[in-house]
């Protein structure tokens, strides 16, 4: 038998209550912002800090735009693919050569 130190709890085997600790009982580091370091008393509620409050901005390096997430900067920097395309395209097509 394997007893959880935090609540007591008994569980028949080690992975058990390996698994119990870390849904129920997160350690510091779980619960810690990396960015401001602020500690929550749960993981879900650093979890909501990240998203909402305290992610890491992401850099366009083309027009220096800040976007939330690397995704909504791969989205992002898809436009500037888009209009590059376009202007090779007008510049093939207005070519003195043709």
């Amino acid at each position: 038998m394997f007893r959880c130190p935090d609540c007591q709890l008994v569980y028949i085997s080690l992975d058990k209550l390996k698994k119990h600790r870390a849904s129920l009982h997160p350690s510091l580091e779980d619960r810690t912002c990396p960015n401001c370091h602020h500690v929550f008393e749960k993981r879900h509620q650093r979890n909501k800090h990240l998203k909402t409050k305290c992610s890491q901005r992401h850099e366009c390096v083309v027009c220096n735009r800040l976007l939330k997430n690397e995704y909504s900067l791969r989205v992002h920097m898809q436009s500037h693919e888009v209009v590059k395309q376009y202007y090779d395209m007008l510049r093939e097509n207005h070519s003195p050569f043709s």
